[in-house]
């Protein structure tokens, strides 16, 4: 039997624990720290430079961010001569054409990026064979996925630039993208069979526009029924459009936005102008930008969570008043909405508390239990923790499973249910079934076997589920099956617990897919035998002490095998906090599904939410 050092595992806790209170601010939420993204920083230094040229301003504030944002790209470049989507993120297609169009846009002057430039190329060369548009072009279609929505929003980039050719006939690369049905209502965005992401609509709209606006598509009768759609559509992305300029709290889809405005011809109307104004506000002072705002919703709701766990003990547990400001805090961020098919009113939360951000499940699914931990549950928590559940249940799909976003959330007509996102579901729903009346209890429990189903549906053959909202680049497809499989079995201990034993068999399969692939030093990749992580290490071992604090559904032979994993896994955490390189994040995110990011509180959220699950075994 392997076992571990209970006071080292104790000090490890408390120094996590330390560096976890100590990244939050007095009297306000846990902010994290996304990176800085070159696919925004190219995107917002197009749109600043296009901007620039069209307003011919007599300032130079457009200008000179501009150039601080080149000079990040150039000393941000991965060695091979292309960018990813992070500064620790492998180069990638999407991320290289942006950037190699970002310093076409520059001014002559910025002479002193030659070098850059042509490593970019011999990268687009060596990864596509040819800078050529009839071979790049198909190339970066295929990057994203089929999107095209999001490819549009780079081509048009590249074309703005001169990267696809000189004239006006280089806007033929440019996908025709149907903007004409975004004039419908949102609510039949479902069934418009749109070519995009619903969260990319303002993207699809401006594209669309400013593709028509150079070069018009289609028949006569197509041509003249988009140019009656303009003003239509130009009012629904003015209406898509936050407060403060941005478009889903994005810097990266605020400045592909407001290119394609620029290049429709609006380069004066109020919706570019607070696009760019966004954009100069949220310039870092190194001239770069994240992919989005922050993500302090959904981190806030977690670390709620952890710092009110009995097990890191009686002296770190938040004193009264600073449970009942993160309560209000999290209270405050839910978004009210009409939900169909719901004569309840619904409410979810966003990831960031930035305007413009939409609810998803993650962040409804965590503030929720962030809600239950807090406790003193009053009537104004009750009601919003009505809202809330009735959130997730219009978000389920009819598969029985929940999207990362409501129903439609990649591509209107396809639903794309996540097995994370429906475990963590399963997890709100049971801990507010209590206080739910008859008729929602119903509803819920209706939901959980529907949800269930489709749990052991998605589950593989070898026992694990695939993420969704966590990928690995060094994996095969880039799949992360540990946080996919250590996701979904922190939900089902609880569940066979309430007599759901059809899951005895889906938990004790996944528990022996950890065993598995687990290194020989104790630690996880994204799967078996792939470079280790402090995030995957650590959720894995949470998942499999989550199953060792119930273990009666664990066949014997089982228990002792995931007892002997979830020490050495622990063993591992403690090493790494003790060696000191513990708090570097890992590039595992995927932003919308597509774009890799990481944040810096990873390591210490998780760190600290395994060993305190640990420590309640001991």
């Amino acid at each position: 039997m392997i076992t571990f050092d209970t006071l080292r595992l104790q000090e490890a806790l408390q120094q996590a624990a330390t560096t976890l209170a100590h990244s939050r601010p007095p009297a306000a939420p846990w902010p994290g720290q996304l990176p800085s993204s070159p696919m925004a920083v190219a995107a917002a230094t197009s749109a600043l430079f296009l901007a620039d040229t069209e307003w011919k301003s007599a300032e130079d504030t457009l200008r000179r961010l501009g150039h601080q944002g080149l000079e990040w790209l150039a000393h941000h470049v991965n060695g091979d001569g292309g960018w990813g989507d992070t500064p620790r993120s492998f180069s990638n297609l999407g991320a290289t054409a942006l950037a190699w169009a970002a310093f076409g846009l520059a001014p002559p002057q910025n002479h002193l990026f030659a070098g850059t430039i042509q490593a970019a190329e011999r990268w687009i060369c060596q990864k596509a064979g040819n800078t050529a548009p009839a071979i790049l072009v198909p190339m970066i279609r295929n990057h994203f996925r089929g999107d095209l929505a999001l490819a549009a929003g780079v081509l048009m980039t590249c074309a703005l630039a001169g990267r696809l050719g000189s004239d006006i006939r280089a806007w033929r690369h440019v996908p025709a993208l149907p903007f004409e049905r975004g004039a419908v209502p949102p609510e039949w965005w479902s069934t418009a069979r749109l070519p995009g992401a619903s969260w990319a609509m303002s993207l699809l709209l401006a594209a669309g526009q400013a593709r028509h606006h150079n070069l018009a598509d289609g028949c006569f009768a197509t041509r003249l029924a988009r140019e009656c759609f303009r003003a239509s559509t130009l009012r629904r992305i003015e209406a898509l459009q936050a407060e403060d300029g941005s478009f889903q709290a994005s810097p990266w889809l605020t400045a592909l936005t407001t290119i394609g405005l620029l290049a429709a011809g609006y380069g004066r109307h109020p919706v570019t102008e607070k696009g760019i104004r966004y954009l100069v506000a949220q310039a870092r002072p190194d001239g770069s930008w994240p992919i989005v705002a922050n993500h302090e919703v959904w981190l806030t709701a977690q670390a709620v969570q952890v710092s009110t766990a009995p097990a890191l003990g009686a002296h770190r547990l938040p004193a009264l008043n600073e449970l009942n400001i993160l309560r209000r805090w999290l209270l405050a961020r839910q978004q009210r909405e009409d939900a169909e098919g719901l004569r309840q009113p619904t409410a979810g939360w966003p990831a960031t508390s930035h305007p413009g951000a939409a609810p998803d499940t993650l962040s409804t699914a965590e503030s929720l239990l962030a809600l239950r931990a807090l406790g003193d549950p009053g009537p104004e928590v009750i009601q919003a923790v009505l809202s809330g559940v009735n959130w997730l249940l219009a978000a389920q799909n009819r598969d029985g499973g929940l999207p990362p976003f409501r129903r439609g959330w990649r591509q209107p007509a396809r639903e794309h249910s996540g097995a994370e996102e429906t475990a963590l579901a399963l997890r709100a729903w049971l801990a507010w079934l209590h206080v739910l009346p008859p008729d929602q209890q119903h509803r819920v429990q209706s939901s959980i076997h529907h949800a269930i189903h489709f749990l052991m549906e998605e589950q593989r053959q070898d026992g694990a589920w695939f993420s969704r909202h966590f990928g690995n680049q060094y994996a095969h497809q880039e799949e992360n099956l540990t946080l996919g499989t250590a996701g979904v079995l922190l939900a089902l201990p609880e569940l066979v617990a309430r007599s759901y034993f059809e899951l005895v068999e889906p938990l004790n399969s996944g528990v022996l897919w950890l065993v598995k692939n687990q290194n020989s030093d104790g630690s996880w990749g994204g799967g078996h035998g792939g470079p280790p992580s402090v995030e995957e290490t650590s959720l894995a071992v949470e998942a499999l002490a989550e199953a060792l604090l119930q273990p009666g559904p664990l066949l014997l032979e089982t228990r002792e095998q995931v007892r002997n994993a979830a020490a050495w896994g622990a063993n591992w955490l403690v090493r790494q906090v003790e060696g000191g390189k513990w708090t570097i994040p890992a590039p595992l995110g995927l932003q919308w599904g597509q774009f890799w990011y990481y944040d810096d509180l990873w390591p210490a959220l998780g760190v600290t939410r395994a060993l305190a699950k640990m420590a309640r075994l001991v």
